[in-house]
């Protein structure tokens, strides 16, 4: 009997289990990769949303200044629409870039339901820490144009200084939403080759493994049962080569003692026969 060195069942059940990792491993980067495109998608969403409350800012001051008020009735109309939304836009806009520049999404609704898979790539981080700086000052400037008064707010200078700096903040956030859009294009690029890598070498493993199932399991069974035929319809000297070092080839081996001793009294039996004396 050969020694087992490589028993059937262990490889089979290696190899199973190796083709379900991988294929565990794929199915599971894929999902990641599916999370990690939709958290991208959100953060191009907050960038636009960015750069529309900019735009919005800067056509309500162009707006105010074109009708400018005349009179106390006018001023505390605008006081009312023009003053509340440019408080609110500011916050707004103050919400997102602390957001992007500090890379946490936490706080944003956007992004709430899949925060801790958004991620700034560096070059955004970078671009998004300019724009807070230079947002920052605006701001300071603003607030001193509008005065400490709540009541009596001074409007049109506030409208002055956001159409005075709106070019440079929106090209800040252009160039924002351009490298977040670049970046994380390439990033889904690189997602997208390794998945095809993933994909390419589970379909080589499979093949591989079915070419070793044919090479290890189906064609010594094959060569077995043709010698366990030839053995069958009469010819006990016919031996069946041991082809794997398996249960195969376990089998092959039983099988051939068996047919030795099947050989050894067909040739006592023909020798009986043939003699005339027992002895």
């Amino acid at each position: 009997m050969p020694r087992l060195l490589r028993p059937l069942k262990v490889q089979i059940l290696l190899a199973i289990a190796l083709l379900s990792g991988l294929f565990v491993a794929s199915t599971y980067y894929l999902m990641l990769v599916i999370d990690q495109q939709r958290a991208d998608a959100m953060l191009l969403r907050v960038a636009a949303r960015l750069s529309y409350e900019q735009q919005h800012l800067t056509m309500q001051s162009m707006q105010y200044q074109e009708n400018a008020p005349r009179d106390y009735p006018s001023y505390s109309r605008d006081l009312r629409f023009y003053f509340e939304d440019l408080k609110r836009s500011r916050v707004e806009v103050d919400r997102i870039i602390d957001a992007l520049s500090a890379n946490r999404f936490d706080d944003l609704p956007e992004t709430a339901e899949m925060a801790s898979m958004c991620d700034m790539p560096a070059a955004a981080r970078e671009a998004a820490k300019e724009l807070a700086d230079r947002w920052q000052a605006f701001s300071r400037e603003l607030d001193a144009q509008i005065g400490d008064d709540p009541a009596a707010p001074r409007l049109e200078w506030a409208a002055q200084t956001v159409l005075a700096h709106h070019a440079e903040l929106e090209r800040l956030s252009g160039e924002l939403v351009e490298i977040m859009d670049r970046e994380l294009s390439q990033r889904a690029d690189r997602a997208r080759t390794v998945n095809r890598l993933l994909f390419g070498a589970a379909i080589l493993f499979a093949l591989g493994i079915g070419g070793w199932f044919y090479l290890r399991v189906l064609q010594p069974m094959s060569l077995a049962l043709q010698g366990f035929r030839v053995v069958a319809n009469g010819d006990f000297s016919h031996r069946v080569p041991i082809a794997a070092n398996n249960e195969i080839g376990w089998l092959v081996a039983v099988f051939n003692q068996l047919a030795d001793r099947l050989d050894t009294l067909r040739l006592l039996l023909t020798r009986l026969e043939q003699g005339g004396d027992l002895d």
